[in-house]
């Protein structure tokens, strides 16, 4: 009888036009997807924090599609979980095919900085994401590990040093001074300056008209030197200044927007 039942069953399902490989599914033939990659890449980032998305491609080798996978998912800093999610993908897996599901991460910096209070000087942070997808087919679930470890920057603000003052053109009412100073690219990406302005501030000395005459971008790491035109006002000041009178610390503080191969950002105000 169970023979017969089940030639009827294969008759049945041969004459509702069924594919031979759907009939081994029905049957429990079914081959086990496979997740093909994992592909990180920076959505978005600023001086808040950065949006991440893990591009993860899902090999189905069975001759039908699967219906949306499920996933969960979480990424680890240093050994312990910062952030968990889990859902559904919006794509179906395609008959002998690749789907790709977007995987999202949004990371605020300040959010790393209290949990991880050894990283507040990082200029990126290493990460390792796991988790696994689950698909479905015919009813049957079927669980999928990833893994993925990489890294992520933190961006940083450009630091001066070395910042020094010398008076160029001299007159009774209005003087010329020049400011030399270094500055170094504290991230792991190249940064553009060209499109940055300065505050220069010494006591209560009022500075003017600041000329940058720095171009050039920086590269990961490096260290260069920028040069300042600047007004001040009158003999008097620049005689305090001639004469090293303690008028305070000079200091060089950036504003407007840097470049970065993740496009323009403006500086926190």
């Amino acid at each position: 009888m169970k023979k017969i039942f089940l030639v009827v069953c294969l008759c049945a399902v041969v004459s509702m036009g069924c594919s031979m490989a759907q009939i081994r599914a029905l049957f429990g033939a079914i081959e086990k997807p496979t997740i093909e990659s994992i592909r990180p890449r920076i959505l978005g980032l600023d001086f808040s924090g950065i949006n991440l998305a893990f591009d993860v491609d899902l090999n189905n080798p069975n001759s039908f599609p699967l219906k949306t996978p499920k996933f969960k998912y979480g990424l680890d800093i240093q050994g312990s979980n910062f952030m968990k999610s889990e859902g559904t993908a919006d794509i179906d897996l395609p008959a002998k095919g690749v789907g790709t599901v977007v995987l999202p991460a949004k990371i605020k910096y300040l959010d790393i900085w209290k949990t991880y209070k050894g990283l507040k000087d990082a200029n990126q942070v290493s990460y390792d994401l796991k988790g696994a997808f689950v698909v479905s087919p015919l009813g049957k679930d079927i669980e999928l590990p990833m893994s993925k470890s990489g890294s992520f920057p933190v961006l940083k603000i450009p630091n001066f040093s070395k910042i020094s003052l010398e008076p160029s053109e001299v007159s009774l009412t209005e003087s010329k001074v020049k400011v030399k100073a270094n500055v170094t690219n504290p991230n792991v990406f190249e940064m553009g300056l060209d499109k940055l302005g300065y505050v220069l501030k010494m006591g209560d000395v009022d500075f003017a008209d600041i000329k940058s005459t720095l171009s050039k971008s920086l590269q990961a790491g490096e260290t260069g030197q920028i040069e300042l035109d600047a007004k001040v006002g009158g003999l008097s000041v620049l005689g305090r200044i001639l004469d090293g009178v303690d008028m305070g610390k000079l200091s060089l503080t950036p504003e407007g927007s840097v470049t970065t191969p993740y496009g323009e950002i403006p500086l926190p105000k």
